[in-house]
């Protein structure tokens, strides 16, 4: 879900240079409705994934579908888009992942990949050389979102722009790229138990599948959990009304800057370098930086040690203080 909210800048700047082109957008069905509302694309095509020979059939049906296709950004360059490749006469241009210097980062901790762009402007980096026009970054990073202009006014036209809320969406892909549950319960406790935030309302956002935090904030009427209750939609919008996000190294936290939501970004196995990290000055990044992490270019591995120490060393109370800053900046008053 990231890697489509991040692209989505792509996508805008693609049609800034070609605006005559028509442009489809590839994706996963449970993605579709990401894309749907993205103005500049004229078709979607949604992928069921599948496994195995299913799965390959599949993909040579696309292909015989995808006959009038003159060129193809591969933007995830995964095994179903190298696939799909060989069977379409449409020349691919794929992006470029980084992966050695991933590689590299994770086996030896040289860090080549530090002054690099964020993952949102630098696939636009990568091909700027197709338009020989001058790129506006801070016009790129400002406009990128995932919802139609019709939806923004929308949301923008309530009597408050923001709603005194606090988004807290403690999921990820994989378990170690999760901030332990009593890490946000403990957060949560500490944001109650300030008299200023009293009148706050801390919202959960989590998927069905995502059970491990149903419990978060129970008995605690400032809290309200989401857990499972709400459509990618109703999230989206939940997360673009909020004041503050506070979120791991996932999706929500591209949601959250694409509607210019400051983010607390937590990053444990994985490293802020790969290039997901928050591109807005306002969000801020917890990342403890152990001599073992990072221990993965995409945090699947299993910890090697008995405790996730790159997650735990992550205090409640430094999230905490960052929280206090942001809302009693000069973006918000308490």
């Amino acid at each position: 879900m990231g890697d489509v909210v991040m692209q989505s800048s792509f996508v805008r700047w693609l049609r800034q240079i070609n605006p005559q082109a028509k442009i489809s957008f590839l994706t996963s069905k449970e993605f579709g409705s990401l894309v749907t509302e993205l103005e500049e694309v004229d078709e979607v095509i949604l992928y069921e994934r599948m496994s195995g020979l299913k799965d390959i059939k599949q993909i040579i049906q696309l292909s015989k579908r995808l006959t009038d296709v003159d060129f193809v950004f591969d933007l995830h360059a995964n095994t179903r888009t190298k696939l799909l490749s060989l069977f379409m006469l449409a020349p691919f241009l794929k992006v470029d992942k980084r992966s050695t210097l991933r590689k590299v980062l994770v086996s030896t901790k040289k860090d080549f990949l530090a002054a690099t762009s964020t993952q949102h402007f630098r696939t636009i980096e990568d091909f700027s050389f197709l338009s020989g026009l001058p790129i506006e970054k801070e016009d790129l990073y400002r406009t990128q979102g995932v919802l139609s202009k019709t939806t923004l006014t929308k949301i923008r036209s309530y009597k408050t722009r923001y709603e005194k809320s606090i988004v807290i969406s403690p999921v990820a892909s994989f378990e170690s790229k999760r901030w332990p549950m009593e890490k946000y319960q403990e957060l949560i406790n500490l944001i109650s138990s300030d008299k200023n935030m009293s009148e706050f309302k801390i919202k959960i956002i989590a998927g069905p599948g995502d059970t491990y935090c149903e419990d978060l904030g129970k008995g605690n009427n400032q809290v309200e959990n989401l857990q499972g209750k709400t459509s990618l939609k109703e999230t989206i919008e939940e997360i673009s009304k909020a004041m503050i996000c506070i979120t791991n190294d996932t999706g929500s936290l591209h949601i959250a800057e694409s509607f210019g939501v400051p983010t607390a970004a937590i990053f444990g196995p994985t490293s802020p370098s790969f290039g997901f990290k928050p591109h807005l000055k306002e969000s801020k990044v917890f990342w403890s930086g152990i001599s073992c992490s990072p221990c993965s270019t995409t945090g699947s591995k299993n910890c090697h040690r008995d405790q996730l120490y790159c997650m735990l060393e992550i205090e409640p109370y430094n999230v905490y203080s960052y929280i206090r800053e942001i809302l009693s900046s000069d973006l918000y008053t308490l």
